[in-house]
């Protein structure tokens, strides 16, 4: 499996770990549908490294990409509705992560789009 995961993601500046593992109001772990989607995802014994790797391709392969600015609904509707712009899936990312014990964080760049400019992404 080819990824852009590298065992440099796994390291973090918060030395336990906690903050990147807590429920924010877009981000919901251990809501009962991000389980049901995790329970799906992993099988057996599993290394996070695994873990992480079946979430981060259900969330690029299986979410759609939509265009808007923003976020607009969050961790469990983006699940719902299978599609989202790349803030929701980044929220639906870090609920799944982070519900599988998984410590994870944002991280916002600007990518400069034809265009229209420079934007967050």
């Amino acid at each position: 499996m080819n990824t852009f995961i590298t065992e440099k993601a796994f390291l973090v500046k918060d030395k336990n770990n906690s903050s990147y593992l807590k429920e924010t109001k877009h981000c919901h772990v251990g809501n009962e549908k991000i389980k049901k989607q995790l329970e799906s995802l992993i099988i057996g014994k599993m290394t996070n490294r695994q873990k992480a790797e079946k979430i981060f391709l259900f969330v690029r392969d299986k979410i759609e990409d939509e265009f808007y600015s923003d976020t607009k609904y969050g961790s469990i509707v983006t699940l719902d509705r299978k599609k989202g712009n790349c803030v929701d899936k980044s929220h639906l990312l870090n609920a799944l992560l982070r519900t599988a014990g998984i410590p994870a964080r944002y991280k916002v760049g600007n990518v400069r789009f034809f265009k229209s400019g420079y934007s967050d992404h």
